[in-house]
């Protein structure tokens, strides 16, 4: 607990003036913990009748100072983050959802993709876990003194492989909601008290694409960095993206797809074929 921050309390708090003599050699910053014994002084008569108050103060002042030395183990380095990414999200469609939509297409055909197939909606089973974030190949990393940060190939590991064919399921329906365009953000690392920010130590875990067909997009997205096996908090921002969502059926025809068939695709002509939910959903009647 810091001398200054109890006199400034008395001050606030009764509008008395008071000295704390130490009487031992203080640390690094002149605290109550640092000295071997202290005295209040001045007007010691005006401060008797609030010695108890006084006790609590100090006392409040001492459990701050608990949470604040909790706090001295550890400090936060930042790095800048930026580059060419975007947001992949994908699931596949029971009967009900694909009817649901098809419904509100048929109610209101005007402002069926504002009000569907948006980014946040949610359907019941996620093919991939959804991921927001930059691409290895081209992001830009900086330490809190602006100098770049090189990302070698030993640092990037791939967790996932996402290929087209992978997503592929006789009579399934897909929903792929992809986003293009230039991202940007923090890394806020932990580090122990003392310890200096070490570059090498960083490591990327990340998601491999190579969609083609009627969405194509081939990346390596970080999912997530840690450094020296400890995770960090990766914050990213953009200014807008490009958007592009589709629904896609598949079907096997004689032992091969068909041709990956499009029941609703949205490109710049926003058109839907809803032909072939039949075919998905009711196949077996």
């Amino acid at each position: 607990m810091q001398v200054g921050n109890v006199i400034k309390k008395v001050k606030e708090n009764f509008g008395i003036d008071i000295i704390i003599y130490e009487l031992a050699e203080p640390e690094e910053k002149s605290t109550l913990a640092s000295v071997s014994k202290f005295t209040y002084l001045k007007q010691q008569k005006k401060i008797a009748h609030i010695s108890d108050e006084l006790d609590k103060i100090v006392a409040e002042l001492e459990d701050e100072d608990e949470d604040e030395v909790e706090d001295l183990g550890t400090k936060y380095y930042e790095l800048s983050i930026k580059g060419h990414g975007g947001e992949i999200q994908i699931f596949r469609l029971n009967k009900e959802e694909a009817e649901s939509l098809r419904e509100s297409y048929e109610e209101d055909e005007e402002n069926f993709l504002s009000d569907n197939l948006n980014g946040g909606d949610f359907f019941e089973e996620p093919i991939i876990e959804a991921v927001y974030s930059v691409d290895t190949i081209d992001a830009e990393l900086k330490d809190e003194n602006g100098n770049e940060i090189k990302i070698s190939d030993q640092q990037i590991e791939i967790n996932e492989q996402i290929e087209s064919s992978d997503l592929y399921e006789n009579y399934t329906l897909n929903y792929y909601y992809v986003t293009e365009g230039k991202l940007f953000g923090s890394i806020r690392i932990e580090l122990e008290n003392g310890e200096k920010f070490d570059p090498s130590k960083l490591e990327f875990n990340c998601v491999e694409f190579k969609l083609d067909g009627y969405v194509e997009k081939e990346c390596t997205l970080i999912r997530d960095i840690r450094y020296d096996g400890d995770e960090t908090e990766l914050i990213l921002e953009d200014n807008g993206q490009t958007l592009e969502r589709a629904l896609l059926g598949h079907w096997l025809e004689d032992g091969e797809w068909d041709g990956n068939v499009v029941c609703g695709i949205v490109r710049d002509e926003y058109k839907f074929n809803w032909d072939g939910l039949d075919e998905i959903f009711n196949h077996n009647d």
